[in-house]
C-alpha cells in the first residue's frame, strides 16, 4: 500500500474552475495505477475543483506502491454546469519517501473534451530515467541558455511538430522559434498503397496530416551569478510497421510533444 498526497492548483483565469468529475491515472517507477475519481479523494466537503484561491488537496491510498510518479493521465466526464477545466500545476508526493513530483501544465491546456485523455510528463522532482520506464517517450534538450547575473529571464516558446504522409514519403518537421529541422522517411521505389494508409491511420489514430503545437512562457528569476539552463522537451512516439509484399518497413512518428521545464546546468 502507498499514500499519495496531491495538490491541484486551478487557474485563476475566468471560467477555469469545474464541477465535472475528474479522473487520474498514475504512472510510477514501480508500476501503473488504475484510474481514480479525484473528486472522491478531495479533503474539503465540496468534492469539486470549483475554486482557485488555494490548491485543492487530495489523499489517495493505493493498494499497490507505484513508487514516485513520472506521468499522469487526466480525464473529465464533462458533467456539471461548468465542465471545462484549466490547471496551473499538480504536485504528487509519496508519503513514505517524501519525494514530490510536480507537473506544470502547459499554458492554455484546457481539460475540455470528455472523449480525450490528457497526459502530462513530470516537470521536476522525479530522479529516475523516464526513457527506461516509458520507452515511447524520448527526452530532448535545447542548447544551453546563459543568464547573466542579476537578470530575470523570460522566454516565450513555441514549437510545432508536423507529420505529413503521402503516397511516396513520410516527413516530420520540428519547428521552434529558433530552429527548424526536417526528417524525411523516404519510401522505397514501390508506391504506397491503400493498405499502408489504413495501417498508419489505425496505429496513430489521427489524420495522415497531423500538426501538434505547444506554446507558453517561462521565467527564470535573477541570480547573483551567471547561470546556464537548458529546456527539456518530451516527445511521445508511436511505432508502426508497413508491409509491402514480403518486406516489412518500420518507422516511429511523434504523436505528442510537451514542454518538460527548465534544468540548470552545473559545471
Amino acid at each position: 500500500m502507498a499514500i499519495y498526497n496531491i495538490e491541484v492548483q486551478t487557474s485563476t483565469e475566468r471560467h477555469a474552475t469545474t464541477f465535472a468529475n475528474i479522473f487520474i491515472k498514475l504512472y510510477g517507477a514501480k508500476g501503473i495505477s488504475i484510474e481514480y475519481k479525484m473528486n472522491d479523494y478531495i479533503l474539503d466537503a465540496h468534492r469539486n475543483f470549483h475554486h482557485a484561491e488555494y490548491p485543492t488537496k487530495l489523499v489517495i491510498k493505493t493498494e499497490e506502491d507505484y513508487g514516485d510518479i513520472y506521468k499522469i493521465d487526466i480525464r473529465s466526464d464533462g458533467s456539471g454546469v461548468s465542465p471545462n477545466w484549466l490547471i496551473n500545476y499538480i504536485t504528487i508526493s509519496h508519503q513514505d519517501n517524501k519525494q514530490t513530483s510536480k507537473f506544470i501544465i502547459p499554458s492554455g491546456t484546457w481539460i475540455d473534451d470528455p472523449h480525450c485523455v490528457y497526459s502530462f510528463i513530470v516537470t521536476s522532482g522525479f530522479h529516475n530515467d523516464i526513457t527506461k520506464l516509458d520507452p515511447n517517450n524520448i527526452v530532448l534538450y535545447s542548447s544551453p541558455i546563459t543568464i547573466p547575473p542579476h537578470l530575470e529571464y523570460t522566454h516565450e516558446y513555441k514549437k510545432t511538430i508536423t507529420v505529413s504522409v503521402s503516397k511516396s514519403s513520410i516527413t516530420v518537421t520540428d519547428t521552434s522559434l529558433t530552429a527548424t529541422s526536417d526528417v524525411s522517411y523516404q519510401a522505397i521505389s514501390a508506391s504506397f498503397d491503400a493498405m499502408i494508409e489504413r495501417k498508419l491511420s489505425e496505429t496513430l489514430s489521427t489524420n495522415l496530416n497531423e500538426s501538434i503545437e505547444v506554446t507558453g512562457t517561462y521565467t527564470i528569476p535573477a541570480g547573483d551569478k551567471e547561470r546556464k539552463f537548458k529546456e527539456c522537451w518530451v516527445y511521445e512516439y508511436s511505432p508502426y510497421s508497413i508491409e509491402m509484399g514480403s518486406h516489412v518497413y518500420q518507422f516511429i512518428i511523434p504523436t505528442d510533444v510537451q514542454f518538460g521545464g527548465i534544468i540548470e546546468i552545473f559545471e
